[in-house]
């Protein structure tokens, strides 16, 4: 089809000089919360540009929140304090944001370290301010990172759920669910995966089935094992009474989590239960089979 240029397209009914004689409204500038006392506006007017204006927004609640504040401060940090320019909570921040605005790599790191957005959100004007975290230091941030700080800054990802209640609840759904993270590259511990075709790592996502609030996130190579299925919910199970002692819960999965591990732990305690699938065999089907026909006799 031969395409038409654009002032050959006429609306009846509509005035093609309607729109250059309307007068331009005036844009209110948004006012976010300022940096180094200067104020900081949010426009659309040109000057120095970035495409990621909107990571301002989640740097507002993650400073409400003091999401990556408290995953910092179970981390150690063994630098020289007195060469360190970038703390273990800008590194953090950094990272995490990074990560939101679509930016995974940490090689990223290196080419984001001058953009002015990123620069606001660790509160460090856009021209004048020191650059961020390079590649090399995130790198090494990043795989500094022990095992039992891994688990303590799980803790505070399940502690910041329960702070969002402002009463205990009477029923919570622990959901879980492990899914495809695509690799492309080298990156340790990805493994192919035939279900889903490519190499990949499968992340272990525990969240609020009612609410869809995120509980705590375990990155992983593979599917866990029933034992180690057993051992995280032990620990979630174990926090969670202790914050709500009445609170019945149920654990939600698919069924390749209705291990006899976990299920036989579940049907010996109080106030818990589950729901799972099961995986198909010749007893179930033919089961199912005398469900369908006893229902169509009825």
């Amino acid at each position: 089809m031969n395409a038409q240029p654009l002032h050959a397209q006429i609306v009846s009914g509509v005035d093609p000089m309607q729109a250059d004689r309307a007068p331009h409204l005036q844009q209110t500038p948004l006012h976010l919360a300022p940096v180094g006392a200067k104020a900081v506006e949010l426009d659309f007017d040109g000057g120095r540009l970035s495409s990621d204006a909107g990571v301002l927004l989640l740097k507002d609640i993650n400073d409400q929140l003091g999401f990556t504040r408290d995953l910092a401060a179970v981390l150690s940090d063994p630098r020289d304090p007195r060469r360190v320019k970038v703390t273990r909570q800008d590194l953090l921040t950094q990272r995490v944001l990074h990560i939101a605005a679509g930016y995974e790599d940490a090689n990223d790191s290196h080419t984001l370290r001058d953009d002015p957005i990123f620069k606001l959100m660790l509160d460090r004007l856009p021209d004048t301010g020191a650059p961020l975290a390079s590649q090399p230091t995130m790198s090494r941030f990043e795989n500094r990172v022990s095992r039992s700080e891994l688990s303590r800054m799980a803790r505070v990802l399940l502690d910041q759920c329960i702070a969002s209640y402002a009463t205990p609840p009477t029923v919570i759904v622990l959901d879980v669910d492990d899914t495809e993270d695509r690799v492309h590259g080298q990156q340790e511990h990805a493994r192919y995966d035939a279900y889903y075709g490519g190499s990949c790592c499968m992340p272990l996502h525990l969240s609020e089935g009612l609410s869809g609030r995120l509980m705590t996130t375990i990155l992983k190579a593979k599917r866990f094992t029933g034992a180690q299925l057993l051992a995280v919910l032990k620990r979630l199970v174990k926090r969670l009474r202790h914050a709500w002692p009445a609170t019945l819960l149920i654990f939600r999965g698919d069924r390749h989590f209705a291990s006899p591990e976990v299920m036989q732990w579940i049907d010996e305690q109080p106030e818990l239960s589950h729901v799972t699938g099961l995986t198909s065999n010749t007893v179930l089907q033919a089961l199912a089979r005398d469900v369908v026909a006893q229902a169509k006799q009825a």
